[in-house]
């Protein structure tokens, strides 16, 4: 049964309010860090088209994990939703007749975004496409709860900005990476800890955003590090900022001398956190010491 809109409206809100800590939406505890086994997905969107070539994908699993990404970029926005907040964004779908939403519903309109949606709830799954003028108003309230949702998580994390001390360096040298942390907002912004660790840097060959198990990783500074297991929060005042900065040497997490071009990604691992645009670094392979090229060259 199709739901009235107007329960619809409070539905929204329900998924999406915060108060005055958020925390009847988002928990108060992070999940980043932890070694748990990944939780199965709940929801899976794709959202594509547009003049601007849009590819986004948000992703929320049954432990209320929830990642916003713009592929494009790889920027990310992670928060924790608490069990209210999981329950009203599968009661979104399932009070709007998800599950007998069948095939694709397209308007034709040229610009539009699509929406590709995988739900699933007690071992049942639906994939439904469609682009917003198309839907039928059933599935307009679900993307209007999906957007009113991602909205919410984009604007709850500070800004993040990733910054290089050099875009160029030659095998055997270092660089400075520096993750900006800032509120930009009005208000106070509470970052939830799940241990001591507060950001990692990875280092990947180019590729899709991955996580620490990616393939692709082949420097990340957590690695091998351990950290105090308490929950803990950070305060960021409006107009606050905070930066952390590390080096790496250009080694993988083997110890090998890393060359060629590769992505620099980092990551707040707060609820609420995420990562910012990955940034191009270039690591020259270099050449023999000019004796040992010299004495080569009379070999020659």
């Amino acid at each position: 049964m199709q739901i009235p809109r107007p329960i619809v409206l409070l539905l929204i809100p329900a998924l999406t309010a915060f108060g005055c800590d958020f925390l009847t939406v988002f928990g108060n505890e992070s999940t980043a860090g932890k070694s748990a086994p990944p939780a199965e997905e709940i929801l899976s969107v794709e959202i594509t088209g547009g003049f601007a070539g849009v590819y986004q994908t948000f992703l929320v699993d049954e432990a209320g994990r929830a990642v916003f990404t713009d592929m494009g970029t790889a920027a990310a926005w992670e928060m924790t939703l608490t069990p209210a907040g999981l329950d009203a964004l599968r009661r979104l779908f399932l009070e709007n007749g998800f599950f007998q939403l069948r095939g694709d519903y397209f308007s034709g309109v040229v610009d539009a975004n699509f929406y590709s949606i995988t739900f699933s709830h007690n071992s049942r799954t639906n994939h439904v496409r469609t682009d917003y003028f198309g839907a039928p108003p059933n599935l307009k309230w679900i993307v209007d709860g999906i957007n009113a949702l991602i909205a919410k998580i984009e604007n709850a994390r500070p800004a993040l900005e990733l910054r290089l001390s050099r875009q160029e360096i030659e095998a055997g040298e270092s660089v400075d990476l520096t993750l900006l942390v800032e509120n930009r907002s009005t208000e106070t912004q509470r970052l939830h800890f799940a241990t001591g660790q507060i950001f990692d840097f990875l280092v990947q060959r180019d590729g899709p955003p991955g996580d620490f198990d990616d393939p692709q990783l082949l420097w990340n500074w957590a690695h091998d590090r351990v950290f105090t297991q308490n929950t803990w929060f950070l305060d960021l005042a409006p107009g606050e900022s905070r930066s952390y900065t590390v080096t790496w040497d250009g080694r993988d997490n083997a110890g090998e001398q890393v060359t060629g071009e590769v992505l620099v990604a980092a990551k707040l691992v707060s609820s609420p956190g995420g990562s910012p645009a990955r940034v191009r670094l270039n690591i020259l392979a270099g050449q023999a010491p000019p004796e040992r090229k010299q004495a080569e060259e009379v070999r020659l």
